[in-house]
């Protein structure tokens, strides 16, 4: 996994309320592709987010992010404070979570005002110490002006960020504390940047505002693409059939589908977890590993579940 050394640090435990469910994560492992990797993708650690909706109109949002072992059963819980209203939408918000699924972002625009006229990303430890970090990205740029007007995690690169200043596209590596202009986001009559990011590439992207047309293509509200990480796809938990042809093993659920056609599920009854897979072929679930109690929020929402990362 990257190792994040940051230059601007707020010492000290974050205000996202951690609860170690167990033992910390193993991280660095390679991702599941077959049936016969499932036993070694049960020992490994997997990334759920449950969404609480909050405020009069429920436009706002309260995160909660499980690290999971399915085989042990053992979880790391870090609840997030709420985000009022929530900027990222859709696939994007698994764009929250960088790569190494240690760091989170609170949402795809900084919270204050403050922060982002200076040019700082505060990101949050899921890891088993739960500290906050305030990065600087004004000062690993060197450019005086550089503002942090939206950020997002690159989902295949472990600590890197991409951040929209202006109209400015900067890349930034917090293992290195390097930050790169990556370039600038085109302009069209009739477009807008709106601070939205492919939800595969991290890239941001402009839209036509007559349209679901976008630049890079693909990326408009119409879009059905799938979130694909790891080889495989992540299941949208609110579809109609998040399990295509294949009866639903529970009636709550985060599901993954990996490139080998395994389809991993991760049922909700409760406050409880239970991981069940589907083997490629196979019309019968089984139960993987433990169970794990008292880590799901009450009254939330599956948001999505990501793979193991790959090392």
């Amino acid at each position: 996994m990257t190792v994040l050394a940051v230059l601007s640090v707020l010492a000290g435990v974050a205000g996202c309320g951690q609860q170690p469910s167990g033992s910390a994560r193993s991280e660095g492992s390679s991702s599941p592709s077959s049936s016969s990797s499932g036993d070694a993708a049960a020992s490994q650690s997997w990334l759920l987010r449950f969404d609480s909706y909050v405020g009069e109109d429920g436009e706002g949002r309260q995160a909660t992010y499980v690290t999971l072992t399915p085989a042990t059963g053992t979880a790391t819980v870090v609840t997030m404070r709420p985000v009022e209203p929530m900027q990222a939408s859709g696939g994007a918000v698994s764009l929250l979570v960088d790569a190494s699924h240690r760091w989170a972002l609170l949402d795809s625009k900084p919270q204050a005002t403050s922060d982002r006229a200076k040019g700082v990303v505060r990101l949050y430890d899921l890891s088993a110490n739960g500290a906050k970090r305030a990065v600087s990205v004004r000062r690993l740029s060197h450019d005086p002006s550089l503002r942090t007007d939206w950020v997002s995690f690159d989902p295949t690169d472990a600590g890197v960020l991409r951040v929209v200043s202006g109209r400015t596209v900067w890349k930034v590596d917090l293992a290195t504390q390097q930050a790169q202009q990556e370039g600038t986001l085109p302009q069209k009559t009739g477009w807008i940047y709106g601070g939205g990011f492919a939800q595969n590439t991290g890239e941001p992207f402009i839209e036509d505002t007559g349209s679901f047309e976008t630049i890079p293509a693909g990326n408009g509200e119409d879009s059905t693409e799938p979130v694909q990480r790891a080889g495989g796809r992540v299941l949208d938990p609110l579809g109609d059939e998040p399990y295509g042809d294949a009866p639903s093993p529970c009636e709550v659920s985060a599901g993954f589908v990996t490139s080998g056609g395994d389809t991993w599920a991760f049922c909700v009854a409760g406050r409880t977890l239970q991981t069940k897979v589907l083997d490629e072929g196979s019309s019968t679930w089984r139960d993987v590993g433990q169970p794990t109690s008292d880590v799901v929020p009450t009254d939330s929402d599956p948001v999505f579940v990501l793979p193991p990362t790959q090392g």
